[in-house]
């Protein structure tokens, strides 16, 4: 396993696919595959590689996520239901600190589309 701190912004999430979030006390963790580095991640990324780990957000102060789950196969889906909100945390604006990160990708459980905001201190990927 390695430890990235930070580069947020240096991974691609489209393509990925996200598993449940996991809290423990205010840390959240959510295990992904399929991420793409791009220039700057802190890596040897000189071959082509997807990533998969766990990505740590601590000291976690919003997670909202819209899902909307796919009718049938997902890479030929015959429509999608409804979206909906999910709020795991969602404190008071005046008591969110730190950054807010937003991601996209498929949602394992239900099988979904999903679009993350997350507003926490720290972010941190652990690479398999």
């Amino acid at each position: 396993m390695r430890r990235v701190v930070g580069h947020f912004e240096d991974l691609h999430f489209t393509e990925s696919n996200l598993g449940a979030p996991v809290f423990e006390g205010r840390t959240m963790k959510i295990y992904a595959t399929g991420l793409i580095p791009i220039k700057g991640y802190p890596i040897d990324t000189e071959v082509s590689r997807l990533l998969s780990g766990n990505m740590i957000f601590k000291h976690v102060t919003k997670s909202i996520r819209s899902v909307t789950e796919y009718i049938g196969d997902p890479k030929h889906p015959q429509g999608f239901q409804e979206e909906r909100i999910v709020i795991d945390i969602d404190e008071r604006p005046d008591l969110q600190r730190g950054t807010t990160f937003i991601f996209e990708g498929i949602l394992q459980n239900p099988l979904a589309w999903v679009e993350w905001e997350v507003v926490a201190t720290e972010f941190e990927f652990h690479i398999d």
